[in-house]
């Protein structure tokens, strides 16, 4: 695992030297070799120079080539070098100089001009200028050659003391470049630390959007923390919502069942008792039943901030749904039918918010809308699914249906309790990008028909 600092400004410290280190580095490298070729060209000319100036005083002389090398040629050579020459005629004997100096000379490079190449002589590497000299005018092939050989000892080090200056100065300018470079990060980072003393002077309940002037590298940073803040806003007031309805919803039955203890407290018979504590024993089935509904509803809410998306299988989720709710009622005799496809139908959603939703549905039409037949269906086309829920009861009148979809809507028949059931429902379909449809088939009854995307859709498959 690669390690990196925690803190911002280090790692910005940290990127620049190595940044500004690499590029010193190649500056070096680039110093050394450009030091080496300017030492080179310089101590070349230097050598072209002396081997000219001997090619100029040789001459033939009564078809002998004479030669008066000036001590001139060698003065301009460095003192700290060995120097090796020697001067061969046409017919390429050595007239002159060292003949040991074993150097192939290039008779047809030199005609065009002073040649220059690397060798060994000695068991020492060095460096070689060839100059032509036509002393036979009438024959072409009348060249002379003066071959001048110097070693590297000079010219190593010069170039040595030009890089040297040359690491000098990057390294100063490098020093100055980072100290720079780190000034300039620091208020670079300022932004930064803006957004933070501004987050620390808020007051602690304080849930308003953060208003500070940053550049636009910061805004994202400061746009981040003002969608948290709305965000964390929607909870508490989703909170603040949810304790609210309890409140009000709890409190009336509540004092209903205070109001049900005192009379069976002063009941005059035991009949009266008798009649008193079954209406104590309905009440609390309905706050029962509104707490159930309350906690569901709330459960939903929660839930639909951020829903999980998962592989759910609806014809095996409706199944065990449908499973549960007759068992729970086994006193019921009704008829059902149950139709789905051979082969599961997926979807993308929250498994524990499509369960909630399905048992609303099926609850409600087995509690309050089924006489003796419900029908459940589980239906797919080619980019939806449909869980259908019909039942043969009395139906609910069109007019009603848009009240059906919003929590706390006064119930009629006298019935107790806070009208969560299909507002919970709706939540779940708005929440999955799917819908909550109500129809009154031709032949009566009700229908509840819940449309979902389907696996294949959503994912994009």
């Amino acid at each position: 695992m690669r390690w990196q600092p925690r803190s911002l400004y280090a790692r910005l410290a940290l990127a620049l030297t190595l940044v500004l280190g690499a590029a010193g580095s190649g500056l070096l490298v680039a110093a050394w070799w450009y030091a080496s070729v300017a030492a080179d060209e310089a101590y070349d000319q230097i050598l072209v120079s002396g081997a000219l100036q001997i090619a100029e005083n040789t001459w033939l002389n009564k078809g002998v080539l004479d030669v008066d090398v000036p001590l001139a040629a060698f003065a301009v050579l460095s003192a700290r070098d060995r120097v090796f020459y020697q001067v061969l005629d046409p017919q390429r004997r050595v007239v002159a100089g060292d003949p040991s100096l074993q150097v192939a000379v290039p008779w047809e490079g030199i005609k065009r001009g002073p040649v220059l190449l690397s060798a060994v002589v000695q068991e020492q590497r060095v460096r070689v200028a060839i100059v032509g000299r036509h002393v036979m005018p009438q024959d072409p092939q009348g060249w002379a050659a003066v071959v001048l050989a110097e070693t590297q000892i000079a010219r190593g080090t010069l170039a040595q003391s030009l890089a040297t200056k040359a690491l000098w100065i990057i390294g100063l300018m490098g020093v100055i470049t980072i100290g720079a470079a780190m000034v300039a990060a620091q208020r670079a980072l300022k932004p930064l630390h803006d957004v933070a003393r501004a987050i620390g002077a808020r007051d602690a309940a304080s849930r308003d959007p953060l208003v500070v002037e940053a550049p636009p590298e910061a805004e994202v940073l400061v746009q981040t923390i003002n969608d948290f803040i709305a965000r964390l806003n929607a909870r508490i007031a989703l909170m603040r919502r949810v304790m609210g309805d309890v409140a009000h919803q709890i409190r009336t039955p509540l004092a209903a069942i205070a109001s049900q203890v005192e009379l069976w407290e002063y009941a005059p018979d035991e009949a009266t008792r008798r009649v008193q504590a079954q209406r104590i024993k309905t009440r609390l089935e309905d706050v029962g039943e509104l707490s159930s509904q309350m906690l569901s509803h709330a459960l939903v809410l929660h839930r639909s901030q951020g829903v999980s998306m998962d592989r759910v299988d609806l014809v095996d989720l409706v199944r065990q749904q449908l499973m549960q709710q007759l068992e729970d009622r086994p006193a019921r005799q009704v008829d059902v039918e149950f139709t789905a496809p051979d082969q599961p139908v997926w979807t993308c959603g929250d498994a524990v918010m499509l369960k909630e939703a399905v048992r609303n549905v099926l609850g409600n039409a087995l509690t309050y809308g089924v006489r003796t037949r419900l029908c459940v269906a589980v239906k797919s086309t080619a980019s939806h699914a449909e869980i259908c829920v019909e039942d043969d009861g009395p139906g609910i009148e069109p007019t009603r249906w848009d009240a059906l979809r919003r929590p706390f809507t006064p119930r009629g028949d006298g019935r107790i309790g806070a009208s969560l059931g299909l507002s919970i429902v709706d939540e779940v379909m708005r929440a999955h990008g799917g819908e909550l449809r109500f129809e009154a088939p031709a032949s009566g009854g009700f229908r509840v028909v819940l449309r979902l995307t389907l696996e294949l859709q959503l994912t994009g498959a």
